[in-house]
């Protein structure tokens, strides 16, 4: 299979010590028993699929998403660290992440974290208010929050991110001011704010979806913020953060200079990534792979890299897997890249296919420039101020099959 180097890690940490009422990711509550277990099959895990490669592939980014990474104990992490740095060639300056609930951290294991290698610290705080905080099923209190928030930097960390949730029921758009500017007041490195999503299969989403259509929010629930108030939450936070020092440099994510999230900024400048762990996705150059979210299937999924050293984890039955034809790469790298604010590289483009961006897509750039939602400026084609408004429209148009 073809690689290119350096290359993106991620490690899936199924658990969590409750259930969020909005969380549609691939978590649960477990036992220590079960943590430790999971810490011993993920590490087996790491070691025989860095056997697939003839030599130590590079990398320059780790994140640890969940799930709840924080959950883990020193040793549970250090021994997952010990697994990476035996079989990649980590970057000496990498980029290596955690995602961690304020509920969950302490002193010790916020320095032991650090001393393992984490020098990227993302808190999930998501809102500020105490009530909101519980109505979405949080564990941590505000307060807890800003407490968590003084202790990593306490600890060591110089690049803290917060994520803040936006278009939460009931939320008025001054409701969220007081959020961004108790996040603002801070002063982390890094900011992600995303809209509430209400997902099928999960106790909020359930609820809003089945009431669609009766013009009244669900029995006991407030209603969800209409599309005016969204946007306007959506305007405000740009110009908001951009007073207090910060980029906008994708759709929901802003960053002081020099504080950009570097892995998830290849998820969106089309890096190769490799995922460990249940639930784990990879994208290598043409493939894209999905590990076993079922426990039982991931133990023989892993049991099966140790009978095949060597063997590519596609061969394993348990493993999703899905082929990308060259259109499937091209889409993908559109509505990726155009994600980000300095939007695509046409030279990238013709680097990567071969063809020039405008023999593909010419049709559909001219027509979206026409309309003043897309802009091509120095070699670079980007959504604008009114495209981001209307961004999953635009992207739509770069399915190749419908455009």
């Amino acid at each position: 299979m073809k690689i290119r180097q350096p290359l993106s890690l991620y490690l899936h940490i199924p658990f969590c010590i409750s259930k969020c009422r909005y969380c549609d990711f691939l978590s649960a509550p477990s036992t220590d028993k079960e943590r430790a277990a999971y810490t011993d099959l993920l590490c087996r895990e790491i070691r025989q699929q860095a056997m697939r490669f003839t030599e130590k592939v590079r990398v320059d980014t780790v994140f640890f998403g969940g799930g709840t990474p924080s959950l883990l104990t020193p040793d549970e992490f250090g021994r997952i660290m010990d697994a990476l740095w035996e079989s990649f060639s980590i970057d000496s300056g990498a980029e290596i992440s955690m995602e961690a609930n304020p509920g969950t951290l302490t002193w010790e294991n916020a320095v032991r974290f650090r001393q393992e290698g984490v020098n990227r610290l993302s808190l999930g705080v998501q809102s500020f208010d105490d009530k909101t905080l519980r109505f979405l099923g949080r564990i941590h209190t505000a307060d807890e929050a800003r407490e968590a928030f003084l202790l990593a930097r306490s600890a060591g960390y110089r690049n803290i991110s917060i994520d803040l949730m936006s278009a939460l029921p009931g939320q008025t758009k001054e409701a969220f001011r007081r959020d961004l500017e108790a996040a603002a007041d801070l002063s982390p490195e890094h900011l992600s704010v995303y809209s509430l999503i209400p997902e099928e299969g999960t106790p909020l989403g359930d609820a809003y979806l089945a009431a669609e259509g009766t013009g009244e929010p669900p029995a006991g629930f407030p209603a969800l913020p209409d599309e005016d108030t969204d946007r306007a939450i959506y305007h405000f936070t740009k110009a908001y953060l951009e007073e207090r020092g910060y980029e906008r440099y994708e759709i929901s994510n802003y960053a002081r200079e020099g504080h950009v999230c570097r892995h998830n900024l290849g998820y969106w400048t089309d890096h190769d990534y490799l995922g460990f762990g249940r639930g784990a996705a990879s994208r290598l150059f043409d493939l894209r792979l999905k590990n076993p979210e079922d426990p039982q299937e991931y133990d023989r999924y892993v049991r099966f890299l140790e009978r095949e050293p060597g063997a590519p984890a596609y061969e394993a039955r348990e493993v999703e897997k899905t082929p990308l034809t060259e259109a499937e790469q091209m889409e993908e790298y559109m509505f990726l890249g155009l994600r980000y604010i300095d939007g695509v590289s046409e030279a990238a483009f013709e680097t990567r296919f071969q063809r020039q961006m405008q023999e593909v897509y010419g049709d559909v750039i001219r027509r979206h420039v026409g309309e003043g939602l897309l802009a091509r400026k120095d070699g670079r084609i980007a959504l604008t101020d009114c495209g981001l408004d209307v961004a999953n429209r635009v992207m739509a148009d770069f399915l190749l099959s419908v455009s």
